[in-house]
């Protein structure tokens, strides 16, 4: 979704009013899946055109392609939650995810093999997305159907593209790290040790990782603030 689903979580906490913040949630999922299936089409023709794949490969990569869109909606509905202050909801609704995914997980991979695993793995964020939609925001759609913003604000979309390609860049560079280490040591017990050791350091941010996402609605809102914003960095790394 071009980051869209990121710039709502950073704009949509300075929204003023429920209606407000609706509005740019719904006109982000708009605007964002039709990037987002516009990414998906040269996707599908880059794929089309690989002659080396086979048809299982190419199955496979298609449905994992797919899944971007669908974690696209999830991650914006999430954040959506967020910016409205429901950190409990949005705890519940991780919690029904892994449950959803677990033994859909284990179910399809035992009938279907490898294409049943990535079948789950696309599925569950599609479900998860529309139980919350239809069971909790239905009345709220037909309120804001016909509103949309006609302008996002101002720096929406290039917050959003920098911060997606940073967190993209990001992943990136573990996934090089590991491959540059294997090519290194050239050992596998080696690489799997190192591969455990930098999991128990990630690990050992979760706290912090939660501290910082249940507070980020309540500093976006402080962006003006910087004496308080440089105070929670230096208590954050601490």
């Amino acid at each position: 979704g071009f980051g869209s689903n990121i710039a709502l979580l950073r704009f949509g906490s300075t929204a003023n009013g429920y209606l407000k913040k609706f509005t740019l949630y719904d006109s982000t999922l708009r605007y964002g899946l039709g990037f987002s299936l516009f990414i998906l089409l040269l996707l599908f023709i880059s794929n089309k055109i690989n002659l080396l794949q086979t048809s299982s490969n190419y199955l496979i990569s298609s449905i994992i392609f797919s899944k971007l869109i669908f974690d696209f909606l999830f991650t914006s509905q999430q954040n959506f939650t967020r910016i409205l202050r429901k950190n409990s909801f949005y705890a519940k609704v991780g919690l029904f995810y892994s449950i959803c995914l677990f033994p859909l997980m284990v179910i399809f991979s035992y009938l279907f093999g490898v294409v049943g695993y990535a079948t789950s793995l696309a599925l569950v964020p599609l479900l998860v997305f529309l139980t919350v939609r239809v069971k909790y925001l239905s009345f709220n759609i037909k309120q804001t159907n016909k509103m949309l913003w006609k302008s996002f604000p101002k720096g929406y979309w290039k917050y959003g593209v920098f911060v997606g390609i940073g967190t993209v860049l990001g992943q990136l560079i573990y996934s090089m790290d590991l491959i540059m280490v294997r090519n290194i040591l050239q050992d596998d017990e080696m690489v799997a040790t190192y591969k455990v050791g930098s999991l128990i350091i990630t690990q050992l941010m979760i706290l912090p990782s939660i501290i910082q996402k249940t507070l980020f609605v309540e500093l976006a809102k402080m962006e003006r603030n910087k004496h308080l914003l440089l105070n929670y960095v230096y208590s954050y790394l601490k």
